[in-house]
């Protein structure tokens, strides 16, 4: 599309044709006011701009301007449908659109029903062209008729006669004045909304079908008054509810002809004689009846059916026969009459429209399909056949029971044949398992010539073998199944079996094999990788940490650190005996064998539960000896403390007795010998008699001189208290007391007594 001015038209009528020109159609000669045109909506003179120029960048397209004054809203419109009248009018042929009627019609419900009736578009060459008036064109078309276009506001069609069609044109969009002829041809044909069929010769007789078609949704939905049906005599406005629904559903079964019979069921149980349930459904197959007599309400003997009707079945089973049908539409057939229609023997099925109602909901063509093909609302209520086939589906029941019964008899025959078979089967390969281990034993006698600790040397051997992920082979050549070689070296070591800890990779002899070889090697050992975490091992840490330390491998780089904190935690712990990381030895003499190189971390008890009750024997003895001297020095405090009050007792309670008693230290010596007659007194009491002898001539105070001695115990102390006193050195203070007191008073006291 070219550039366009956006205040002006591209359209503008002729003062000279009257008819409606193109900005583009203007030579250059003719450019401004010599362009002699005008607007058609206010009449203004209009100038051509830029009349016959080509488009340049940065230069306006060709466009209508008002010379004097502005331009308002309605020129565009105007000019516009002017444009397009005269362009539809001149295109050689003419699309006339489809007539189309409405009617609605009002049911007896409320509810209203619309239709709708639309004639053909003719497409028409037109032959004549007539402008009756600027607004009006009168077309003649090939066929004779007669067509008129007309602006919008001059659409009186009555005065137009009998022309074929009366169209309006109608151009919403005021941009269109500013495009070209075939912009508008073009836009016309996309916006049908520019033309309006305002009269068309077909309208009364579209009118009569569109209302015809209202009145047949109305009595498609059963919306109309009773009165206006082919009802039976005496039908009452109580009747159009349900009666009309009967009526209906009669004249759908005569004008259908047919209806399909839905498909009866019913579960049937018998047991077997252990109380298995077998279950089955006696079935009354659906199928198609062609219904013909079809009666409303006749009388029988105690009861009136809705319908009844003679019924054929198109597929043969059931004959040609009589059926009552029952309509349900609130209620449904009672037991009283339907025992009456079993003592008649005539076929009985219920149609039950309870989901349907009357009030313009329930269609003639639903009720149609529900008569004809819906088997949902259907039921067999009686029918001749029915026991036939139920004693016949008792019957096959019946059958399927014993049958039922055999096949369990048989069953369980079969079950204790097959049993025995894999009771044989499973001796058979029990038998040649048996077989292939004596064979394996067989072949592995050469093992049991070895001795134990050679045995382990082959495990070993045949497990790196394993761990390297090369053939296990012996060292004398022998190539062995995964398996074998551990079975022979578990009966050579009489063990159930060599478990994981032994035969898998990141088991401990996995980790003392690396040792082992590092060590060999003199290369360094990667400790994550032996040891990943010593509290993951537990058990097996403090071994692995005491093969480490025997064998004296260097760690790693970068590994020294965590090398030392794992052996510095677990090997403190060892040695105070905690069981953190103690090891069960049920394995070490294997393991012992297996690694000769590291004897000396079997041979000793670090690390293992037996040093643990060493530490904690030594321990307990520790504690006890130390408890036993606590008790002692506790004695011995007792014991002193016993002794020096005995000394102090007798020191204090005992004293010197008068010089004149014993004058001389061999006369007290002599006095002692009298206690100890015949034998000598002892050598120490002699020396104490002479010591006390001496003690008392110099003056000393018995007390502080007895107390001062020492003794070994509070025996030695009464008998150097018995010896003092028997030599005639001490007494004890009563005594003297009595001594002292006056003789008067013991003559009294001899007189009294």
């Amino acid at each position: 599309m070219q550039e366009r001015w956006a205040t002006g038209m591209a359209w503008a009528i002729d003062t000279t044709t009257r008819r409606p020109v193109y900005v583009g159609q203007i030579p250059k000669e003719r450019t401004g006011l010599l362009c002699n045109c005008q607007c058609p909506a206010c009449g203004a003179t209009l100038q051509a701009v830029n009349a016959g120029e080509k488009p340049q960048p940065g230069k306006h397209a060709p466009f209508f301007r008002h010379h004097t004054g502005q331009q308002g809203p309605s020129c565009k419109f105007r000019v516009a449908e002017l444009a397009a009248l005269d362009l539809l009018a001149n295109r050689g042929e003419i699309v006339i659109p489809a007539p189309r009627r409405t009617a609605v019609r009002a049911g007896v419900s409320g509810f209203l029903y619309h239709a709708e009736q639309q004639g053909a578009q003719v497409v028409e060459r037109i032959i004549e062209r007539r402008n009756v008036s600027n607004a009006e064109v009168l077309l003649t078309l090939e066929s004779g008729r007669q067509v008129v276009l007309v602006l919008r506001g001059h659409e009186n069609v009555g005065e137009y006669g009998s022309v074929f069609a009366v169209i309006s044109v109608q151009v919403d969009d005021p941009e269109v004045a500013l495009l070209s002829p075939a912009e508008i041809l073009e836009r016309s044909q996309l916006t049908p909304e520019w033309v309006r069929l305002l009269k068309h010769q077909d309208d009364a007789v579209l009118q009569r079908a569109a209302d015809d078609e209202a009145r047949r949704h109305a009595l498609e939905c059963l919306d109309i008054d009773p009165a206006e049906l082919n009802l039976p005599e005496g039908a009452t406005r109580k009747q159009a509810s349900e009666s009309l629904l009967h009526w209906a559903i009669k004249n759908a079964l005569l004008e259908v002809g047919s209806l399909r019979t839905p498909e009866h069921r019913e579960a049937l149980t018998l047991r077997e004689a252990d109380g298995t349930p077998h279950s089955t459904e006696f079935v009354f197959p659906s199928t198609r009846l062609v219904v013909r007599e079809s009666v409303g309400e006749r009388a029988f003997d105690g009861y009136r059916p809705d319908i009844h009707c003679l019924a054929h079945d198109t597929a043969g089973r059931l004959g040609t026969f009589a059926l009552h049908v029952e309509v349900a539409v609130t209620s449904k057939v009672t037991r009283t009459k339907l025992e009456l229609i079993e003592r008649d023997g005539t076929a009985c099925i219920e149609l039950d429209v309870g989901r349907f109602s009357s009030g313009g909901r329930t269609t003639l063509t639903s009720l149609r399909q529900l008569v004809s093909e819906d088997v949902s609302c259907k039921a067999w209520l009686f029918h001749p056949q029915l026991s036939a086939l139920r004693d016949q589906a008792l019957a096959q029941l019946r059958a399927a029971c014993n049958a039922a019964e055999r096949a369990k008899r048989l069953a369980k025959a079969d079950a204790q044949r097959l049993r025995q078979e894999r009771e044989e089967e499973e001796r058979q390969r029990l038998a040649l398992v048996e077989e292939q281990r004596q064979a394996t034993r067989r072949r592995l006698q050469s093992l049991r010539g070895l001795a134990k600790d050679a045995v382990a040397q082959e495990l070993r051997r045949v497990l790196e073998c394993r761990w390297e992920q090369q053939p296990e082979v012996s060292s004398d050549g022998t190539t062995w199944n995964r398996g074998e070689f551990e079975l022979a070296a578990a009966d050579v070591w009489h063990t159930a079996a060599l478990n994981a800890t032994i035969t898998e990779p990141a088991g401990v002899a996995w980790r003392l094999s690396r040792i082992s070889k590092a060590a060999c090697a003199g290369e360094p050992l990667h400790y994550a990788e032996t040891v990943p975490d010593p509290d993951s091992l537990r058990s097996w840490a403090g071994l692995l940490h005491l093969a480490i330390e025997v064998s004296g491998v260097s760690i790693a780089a970068g590994e020294e650190q965590a090398y030392s904190r794992g052996a510095q935690r677990v090997m403190d712990s060892l040695r105070a005996g905690e069981s953190t990381y103690v090891r069960q030895t049920h394995l070490d003499e294997l393991l012992a064998a297996m690694y000769p190189e590291l004897g000396d971390v079997f041979a000793q008890s670090l690390g293992t539960g037996r040093y643990v009750d060493e530490v904690d024997a030594e321990r307990r003895l520790r504690q006890e000896v130390e408890r036993a001297a606590d008790d002692a020095l506790a004695l011995a405090q007792r014991e002193a403390e016993l002794l020096a009050c005995r000394a102090q007792s007798v020191g204090q309670g005992w004293i010197w007795k008068p010089l004149n008693m014993t004058p001389s230290a061999e006369r007290a010596v002599s006095n002692l010998s009298l206690m100890t007659r015949p034998a000598a007194p002892r050598t120490e009491l002699v020396a104490l008699v002479r010591a006390a002898w001496d003690a008392r001539q110099a003056g000393a105070p018995f007390g502080a001189w007895f107390t001062a001695r020492s003794y070994a115990s509070p025996q030695d102390v009464d008998e150097a208290r018995v010896a003092l006193e028997t030599a005639f050195l001490i007494e004890s203070k009563l005594n003297s007391i009595r001594i002292e007191t006056p003789r008067p008073h013991r003559a009294r006291s001899r007189v009294m007594r």
